[in-house]
């Protein structure tokens, strides 16, 4: 069910970095279960183990530990605030014991990773990450904003799907009069509608999936948003197997609630059919897609034809197959899109040797980076 839910996830695993992710949440999972199991053991340094080996495989993985936190304290809450009797009064230690325990975890396996990192994150280039490199605060805020919106509407309707998602796929949000905003707007007022209700039931606690449903769809996002560090892309289907299953245990719950009003049921049937049916076709549509290089890329450029490094790739297969002057033509639309773009300068000029344009595309490639290998090469080739 969570696979037809959830097509975005498939086809990842087979890449090397989407099977990252598949192990980081396998970690993560087996983390979370073994922190909240039912053997009435304290497991909290065995489930900060899981997310050490989580955090190995992707940094994602440390949020394990924050929603351990953060589920332990909701589900402690109702006994925590009676602390008054004795009983609770040694729950209360028990819980505040596990947190610190968690939290101290946390922090040194934070050290570590920056350690492993030599003290400094990652540094990425605005090809990687155009909001992040905009001079506008409230530009960059709109624009993350939205693609963490957009992210949510990717596990809902996974209709618009990419494998490569850099330079200019997601256009920024510069203006509030921006159409995209209401999806922003959407989103923040359904998160705000969960995690109000969610609140409410603190004490009584009646819906738990909900709020599982909830803190696994937001918390695993956060090191993705942008929001708390930059990263080096703007949207990764990839990040979503975690979210995806909070997505699916919320809708699984929501379907659940809806099935009690014996009017609903069979609208819930009908809806579930038409949601597997959707689910199996999009992923089919998906798979084949990906069986080649040029029906995935063909399949990108039609839903993000303003990507240039689909423009860049598709041009690089085109040359491959020797059809120079269609690989012409989207290297330029590429450097029409991403006029810094040093690669597609220095492999347009291998194309145009016999206009008399090479010499200008291996300086602009040079210009744009000067440690460019292959620009130095063939402009050295040229002058020889």
């Amino acid at each position: 069910m969570a696979a037809l839910h959830e097509p975005p996830q498939l086809y990842h695993v087979a890449g090397v970095v989407g099977r990252a992710d598949v192990l980081a949440c396998a970690f993560f999972l087996s983390s979370l279960l073994l922190y909240h199991g039912s053997s009435g053991k304290d497991q909290v340094w065995s489930s900060v183990a899981l997310a050490a080996l989580s955090m190995l495989a992707k940094e994602t993985g440390l949020t394990a530990l924050l929603f351990n936190v953060a589920f332990d304290v909701y589900r402690s809450w109702s006994p925590v605030t009676k602390s008054l009797n004795v009983k609770w009064r040694w729950k209360c230690d028990n819980v505040c014991g596990r947190v610190v325990r968690a939290i101290a975890a946390l922090i040194l396996l934070v050290a570590v990773r920056l350690t492993l990192l030599q003290g400094s994150l990652p540094a990425f280039s605005a090809q990687d990450n155009p909001p992040a490199f905009h001079p506008s605060f409230a530009v960059r805020l709109i624009t993350f904003c939205y693609l963490a919106a957009f992210n949510w509407w990717l596990l809902l309707c996974p209709w618009t799907l990419s494998h490569d998602w850099q330079m200019g796929s997601v256009p920024l949000i510069t203006s509030g009069w921006d159409p995209r905003n209401l999806l922003t707007v959407a989103a923040l007022i359904a998160l705000l509608a969960l995690s109000y209700r969610c609140l409410l039931d603190l004490e009584l606690q009646r819906h738990t999936p909900a709020v599982v449903g909830l803190m696994l769809l937001v918390i695993p996002y956060l090191p993705a948003s942008n929001l708390l560090v930059t990263v080096g892309f703007v949207v990764a289907e990839r990040v979503l197997y975690i979210p995806s299953v909070g997505s699916v245990l919320l809708t699984a719950y929501g379907i659940q609630l809806l099935w009690r009003r014996r009017g609903a049921r069979r609208l819930l049937v009908v809806g579930a059919a038409v949601l597997v049916a959707a689910g199996v076709v999009r992923t089919s549509l998906r798979n084949m897609d990906w069986r080649t290089r040029e029906t995935l890329l063909r399949a990108d450029l039609s839903v993000l034809p303003h990507n240039a490094k689909l423009h860049y790739n598709f041009a690089n297969f085109l040359k491959d197959v020797e059809q120079q002057e269609n690989a012409i033509k989207h290297y330029k639309e590429a450097l029409k899109l991403w006029p810094s773009y040093a690669s597609a300068h220095n492999n347009l000029g291998t194309l145009v040797l016999a206009s008399g344009r090479a010499e200008y595309h291996f300086l602009q490639a040079l210009k744009y980076n000067r440690d460019h290998v292959n620009a130095h090469y063939n402009l050295a080739k040229l002058y020889r």
